[in-house]
């Protein structure tokens, strides 16, 4: 029994203290349509427990010249959107960093307040998004993870996102401790 509590500890929303935090890859295959460049980046987003500002730093690298924008797009994986933010204008050395408040909240699509720019986030319907010259449209992406469990996937699904649900690795980490401790226990007792 005692072994089903890190079961539900591990399928838990990444939660920081205070608030939420997502660390994630950018590269050309997840651009829509994928761009082959030898550019990379990696993104960190933090949320503050009051989910009135979004911490952002990110790096690249490898790209096919100076950037001439980056943003945080709404969009699901696969998919194209509007911009929500944005992260820098033009030229900018790596790392990107900053806070985003709703003053810097440009509406697009369904999100018109930073309340549901913070809901989009969570459900990993944002995107970081680095442009260059050689590609406007963007050279390398990121898709933020879901930073909320799902609510609306059945057991043994697939998330939005492609991952299992935590149901499914609830079960699956529940059961491998119930056979540990029935291997332990029963052996034990024989």
């Amino acid at each position: 029994m005692l072994l089903a509590i890190p079961a539900v500890l591990l399928a838990a929303p990444v939660v920081a203290a205070g608030g939420l935090h997502a660390t994630f890859p950018l590269n050309g295959s997840q651009e829509v349509p994928s761009v082959s460049t030898a550019g990379t980046g990696n993104a960190v987003l933090d949320i503050n427990a009051a989910e009135t500002q979004i911490t952002y730093s990110v790096t690249y690298s490898g790209l096919t010249g100076p950037i001439t924008g980056a943003h945080l797009h709404l969009g699901a994986r696969g998919a194209n959107g509007g911009v929500l933010f944005a992260l820098a204008g033009g030229p900018s050395p790596s790392p990107l960093t900053g806070a985003l408040t709703a003053a810097d909240l440009a509406a697009t699509g369904d999100v018109s307040t930073f309340a549901q720019a913070i809901d989009a986030i969570k459900h990993g319907r944002v995107y970081v998004n680095i442009h260059t010259a050689a590609n406007p449209g963007g050279e390398i992406r990121g898709q933020v993870p879901a930073l909320l469990p799902p609510t609306d996937v059945a057991p043994g699904a697939t998330a939005p996102d492609g991952a299992p649900s935590g149901t499914v690795l609830l079960l699956v980490v529940g059961i491998a401790g119930l056979l540990v401790a029935r291997r332990r226990f029963g052996t034990a007792s024989r």
